[in-house]
């Protein structure tokens, strides 16, 4: 029973260290200059509760104010949500990463295969929704295609062009590794 109970005790402890590793001592790796990189959080005030607490979702009003105190548009903004890769019942998931246009500049990561968003094609109106998929991705479910670009990928039942696959190492910047990013706009979450 001790015994049990010791390891239970150091694999808590052990997976609790990893999770706060990710989240607070480690830079996020493939980040150019990561140093200079922060993580913002907007605190507001339950209404029912009158706790703290941390809301998840910047409007776009508020996105654009606090880009407005960041010089050289080096302020980024991306959410986090799941998605089947495909439609159908038995579609595996995918963890998706929707990105303002300049996340990956602000970063200072580049493509390994492809390109990533250019500043302008996150703005609402884009025409073609478009994907940067993470190198584990590329490797896992599509064998290192070095053709990649410019093929089409079904989250659901939206279709999705990949313009890019990620650098190998790069997972983004949440403590869930990203499989693929889009746009923020492609769902029509921010509308100025």
């Amino acid at each position: 029973m001790v015994v049990v109970t010791l390891a239970l005790g150091i694999g808590a402890n052990a997976a609790m260290f990893s999770v706060l590793d990710r989240l607070f001592l480690r830079y996020p790796d493939g980040v150019s200059r990561p140093e200079q990189v922060y993580r913002l959080e907007v605190h507001t005030t339950n209404r029912r509760t009158g706790g703290q607490q941390i809301r998840g979702v910047l409007s776009y009003p508020d996105y654009r104010e606090i880009s407005q105190a960041f010089p050289d548009g080096q302020f980024a903004a991306w959410g986090y949500w799941q998605a089947h890769l495909g439609a159908g019942a038995g579609a595996p998931q995918v963890n998706v990463t929707e990105v303002a246009g300049n996340y990956f500049g602000v970063l200072g990561v580049r493509a390994a295969h492809g390109r990533v968003f250019r500043p302008d094609e996150w703005q609402v109106g884009t025409l073609t929704p478009m994907a940067v998929i993470s190198d584990a991705m590329w490797r896992t479910r599509f064998a290192a295609d070095s053709a990649i670009v410019g093929k089409s990928l079904a989250l659901g039942v939206h279709k999705y062009t990949i313009i890019g696959v990620a650098p190998p190492g790069f997972r983004g910047t949440d403590i869930n590794a990203a499989d693929l990013w889009v746009p923020v706009n492609t769902e029509g979450s921010w509308k100025p």
